[in-house]
């Protein structure tokens, strides 16, 4: 039996997929979330439209039975009256979502989760003395600044939704599984950190400006401008 990797898609309802479009949008996706794509996947996905209709159609969905990712229940299991964390959280009038917004003493966290598995997040300065200095976000050798845009943007949003409350609002690019040196490694690229998920969590247990009530305030504020995804 070949160990080439098999993806099954099954989307055989509707009207079906004649150009495989979707496969487009899954390849685009899993590379934003810093997985391969399809090279070398071995795709079987039927073209039928109502190949799947069957006796059930009327029957409930279950219940969502994935378990949260590892991170998320680290945080979960840290959260508490001084550090409230938001989940998965929708951007009105976008398809987009932000991954954690946590509030703790040292402010606002608009955090980014990405998985590049053994890859090194390193940070590339172009330019200077007779060019303009440009800041490049690399993981694995290739040029993923765009993470650092998607971050600026949401934290410009998650600011916007406190306009009158001056707490600290800072953007976090955490990779998760990458391949992080023994010593240092963390570097601020435009000022969005880029960190591991320890390193993570000290920023967060750091003090500051936030009190309990004003946390709790934040957090309901911030929730009902971003709803769960």
């Amino acid at each position: 039996m070949s160990d080439k990797p098999i993806l099954l898609f099954l989307h055989g309802v509707g009207s079906g997929d004649q150009q495989d479009a979707w496969q487009d949008a899954l390849v685009a996706a899993l590379i934003d979330l810093g997985y391969p794509g399809l090279d070398g996947v071995t795709v079987v996905a039927p073209k039928y439209a109502h190949a799947l209709r069957g006796v059930d159609d009327n029957d409930p969905l279950p219940e969502l039975t994935v378990k949260a990712p590892a991170g998320e229940q680290r945080l979960d299991k840290a959260a508490g009256e001084t550090l409230r964390i938001l989940h998965d959280r929708r951007i009105p009038g976008s398809r987009a979502n932000i991954d954690h917004i946590i509030i703790c003493p040292a402010g606002v966290f608009v955090v980014d989760a990405k998985r590049y598995q053994g890859k090194h997040p390193e940070l590339r300065v172009e330019g200077g003395l007779l060019r303009p200095r440009v800041e490049k976000l690399m993981v694995g050798g290739r040029d993923r600044t765009t993470l650092v845009d998607g971050v600026l943007k949401q934290q410009g949003l998650v600011r916007a939704a406190v306009p009158d409350d001056d707490a600290p609002v800072r953007g976090v690019i955490c990779f998760v599984d990458g391949d992080w040196p023994l010593i240092g490694g963390a570097f601020t690229i435009r000022d969005v950190d880029v960190v591991w998920p320890k390193k993570l969590a000290g920023m967060l247990g750091a003090s500051g400006p936030l009190d309990p009530p004003r946390i709790q305030s934040l957090q309901r504020r911030l929730a009902n401008a971003f709803p769960p995804a």
